[in-house]
């Protein structure tokens, strides 16, 4: 009984599902390599089968708390062709289909273990290692998930739906560091 707290969250959440449905594939042209999916408000969080189902879950859970009053963000994120890319700690960087092509790929795969979100690469990406806070993972104090979604948030949702936003937190940063904040 002392665990229902606990497991209530996860029984409301979205399903991890293996194989993709062709529509979810189709309408986010989803590359072979992807084998999982769960979807949040539309938005796809994504991953080869080499990714345990927990990263996706967590994933969710992490996107849910950052989002929890905004799911229109969700929506544009998708209308976008926004994906959530997890990568298999066995994974790197230029396995994820989106950013297969960049140059030369032993310096992204040495640099990164995520990626923010671009008009020409509609990809967010991670580590399983840093969502499932794994021995190992070279950004053990920090989240990439949080770090690299909120770079997707702001330049693939909110330059959409809030053309004022980029003033206004020019504007915050200006006062801010006025102030020595």
């Amino acid at each position: 009984m002392k665990y229902l707290f606990l497991a209530l969250p996860l029984a409301l959440s979205a399903a991890v599902q293996s194989p993709i449905p062709v529509e979810v594939r189709e309408k986010f042209d989803l590359k072979d390599h992807y084998q999982q999916v769960l979807l949040v408000e539309g938005f796809p969080i994504v991953a080869s089968d080499k990714v345990h189902p927990a990263a996706l879950k967590e994933a969710e859970h992490t996107m849910r708390s950052m989002l929890k009053k905004r799911p229109d963000i969700f929506k544009q994120l998708a209308k976008n062709k926004v994906r959530y890319s997890i990568m298999a700690t066995s994974e790197r960087t230029c396995d994820i289909p989106e950013h297969s092509d960049l140059t030369p790929p032993e310096f992204w795969n040495r640099r990164a273990r995520g990626l923010g979100a671009t008009r020409q690469r509609p990809s967010v990406s991670c580590g399983e290692e840093n969502l499932l806070h794994n021995p190992g993972d070279p950004y053990n104090a920090e989240s990439i998930c949080v770090h690299e979604f909120a770079h997707a948030i702001h330049q693939m949702a909110l330059e959409d739906l809030d053309p004022t936003f980029d003033e206004r937190l020019r504007k915050t940063y200006q006062s801010a560091t006025a102030r020595s904040l």
